[in-house]
């Protein structure tokens, strides 16, 4: 099977510091939706930071406060990166020396010509929502089986020291 650039996304996650520009080359991508991927981010990001975002229902209350949540910028080498490895139409993660050791979010839409920043937005959510399907403990700590739970994605969207996406 194979998926057009536009029905698959992928995000990685950097931890360094800095401001990216929107990217010259657009690698199929609009500003709008880096923006949109930008912005959901963070969104959730200062949820989790404010201690208000819902853990699942079997743990109950909230995950646990981040006391130095970084906002996301939006970053264009991560970006060709990502894109230079979507071109080859496989739904996995490559492996990690392949993508500089960043972590990495996948998403695929079975609609055909989906609005992309609408596919920004989803694929956000739906990584966000492991959070409220599966839960992190109170000590918050990664542990591999509170990873076995499936908040892998979770984790990736909210990483405190995480600060660049593309």
């Amino acid at each position: 099977i194979m998926f057009s650039l536009a029905t698959v996304a992928f995000l990685m996650l950097l931890s360094t510091s800095g401001h990216a520009s929107m990217c010259p080359d657009t690698n199929g991508m609009s500003d709008e939706v880096r923006q949109t991927f930008v912005n959901k981010h963070n969104a959730y990001r200062t949820l989790v930071a404010k201690g208000e975002a819902k853990n699942a229902k079997e743990i109950g209350g909230y995950a646990p406060k981040a006391a130095r949540m970084l906002k996301v910028t939006y970053d264009c080498a991560i970006e060709e990166n990502t894109m230079n490895f979507a071109k080859k139409c496989v739904f996995a993660h490559n492996s990690y020396s392949d993508r500089n050791n960043w972590g990495q979010n996948l998403y695929m839409t079975s609609i055909l010509k989906q609005n992309k920043t609408v596919a920004a937005a989803e694929s956000v959510d739906l990584w966000f929502d492991e959070l409220q399907q599966n839960g992190v403990p109170d000590d918050n700590v990664m542990t591999m089986a509170v990873f076995n739970r499936g908040v892998g994605h979770y984790t990736q969207v909210v990483w405190q020291w995480s600060n660049k996406i593309g």
